[in-house]
């Protein structure tokens, strides 16, 4: 792995940090909590959380340094961390939804998918001004 590829990564790592505790620990866990869909913040799994933080900024720097959406600048970044932020909004936005009875679906939909939007926003933003390299 090269010094370039490394960067982007700690930037998608750091940035998914970052973004994650201030959303739903900060600003909305109440709200989560009233939803029911956070139900272990008394003993949540720690490990999971970091894991889940791991393997989203090795997708994403994997997928932005070996494909083209690299060479498109800013609108190719921001194109393929939308198409990632759709993908991991159907599968936990939706899949938690029809898997959890949550109280309000509307509250769910619009804190969950605001969060995914603007993740996935701040993560294209990242990934057009990071290192541009190419695996060797």
């Amino acid at each position: 792995m090269n010094r370039a590829i490394l960067t982007t990564w700690i930037g998608a790592f750091s940035l998914t940090v970052v973004t994650s505790i201030v959303w739903h620990v900060v600003l909305f866990e109440q709200r989560y909590v009233e939803l029911g869909v956070f139900t272990r913040m008394a003993d949540p799994i720690y490990a999971f959380g970091w894991l889940a933080w791991i393997m989203e900024a090795t997708a994403i720097t994997l997928l932005y340094v070996n494909s083209r959406w690299a060479d498109a600048g800013i609108w190719g970044a921001l194109k393929l961390s939308w198409c990632v932020g759709l993908y991991a909004a159907a599968s936990t936005l939706f899949g938690t939804a029809a898997k959890v009875e949550i109280s309000d679906l509307t509250g769910w939909f619009l804190i969950a998918g605001g969060f995914t939007v603007l993740h996935a926003t701040m993560l294209g933003a990242w990934l057009s001004f990071a290192p541009k390299s190419r695996p060797s």
